[in-house]
């Protein structure tokens, strides 16, 4: 289902293609650590503990899972859990920074290091 008019679909398109290929994956990147971050940010609020296997793999089912059959998710939690055994997950690697050091890719984060704002101060 989509509600947007065409008008402002096509009006969007343009801004796009105005941008250049690198900014265009500038914002690819930070949306998909803005997802991290809030599926994490959730999982805290669960009572998950960052940097655990449980924690990560939800992480990563929540943001790939639906790319899988039930077989090959199963397949890639095994090959997943047994990377991860052992392993504490690096800092800033779901605070919004998935590409730190990155030139051009961290530009404009928060001091926090969040993609996105707190729970509690969006409105």
């Amino acid at each position: 289902m989509n509600g947007t008019p065409p008008e402002v679909e096509e009006r969007l398109r343009v801004l796009m293609q105005r941008r250049t290929g690198l900014q265009r994956l500038q914002m690819c990147a930070e949306m998909v650590a803005s997802a991290r971050t809030m599926r994490a940010m959730g999982l805290e609020a669960e009572g998950l503990v960052p940097g655990t296997v449980a924690f990560r793999e939800r992480v990563f089912l929540a943001l790939y899972g639906q790319d899988f059959t039930p077989e090959e998710r199963e397949r890639w939690r095994g090959r997943l859990r047994a990377r991860w055994a052992g392993q504490r997950m690096q800092p800033g690697l779901l605070a919004g920074r998935p590409f730190a050091g990155a030139p051009g890719l961290t530009e404009g984060a928060p001091p926090t290091g969040r993609a996105v704002p707190p729970p509690a101060q969006i409105r």
